[in-house]
């Protein structure tokens, strides 16, 4: 476990750990992935600038993708992307989204 001060993720799962309960289940349509992928756990203040990144990039979106769950998803992961690998800024972190999800 990795817990360091001024850290945004404050918990990097280990290589070795073991599968959780979740694992080797196939998720239905409204169920939540299995965690055995997650690489990290991140502070509420990043959290919130995470959310402050994707709302300003999708209002950028036309109306026609305002509904598109996809289209959510795949700017949440490329927000995710950023972060991990070491964007900290919420104005940047959306422009680097929508730039790669026009990509």
């Amino acid at each position: 476990m990795n817990v360091g001060k001024g850290s945004d993720a404050f918990f990097v799962p280990s290589a070795t750990a073991g599968p959780t309960s979740l694992a080797g289940r196939k998720e239905g349509k409204d169920e939540m992935p299995s965690f055995s992928n997650v690489k990290y756990v991140y502070n509420p203040e990043t959290l919130k600038m995470m959310g402050a990144a994707f709302d300003t990039a999708w209002q950028s979106f036309p109306p026609g993708l305002k509904h598109h769950e996809g289209a959510r998803r795949k700017l949440a992961l490329l927000i995710l992307r950023h972060m991990d690998r070491g964007e900290r800024d919420a104005t940047r972190l959306s422009d680097l989204a929508l730039l790669d999800f026009m990509r």
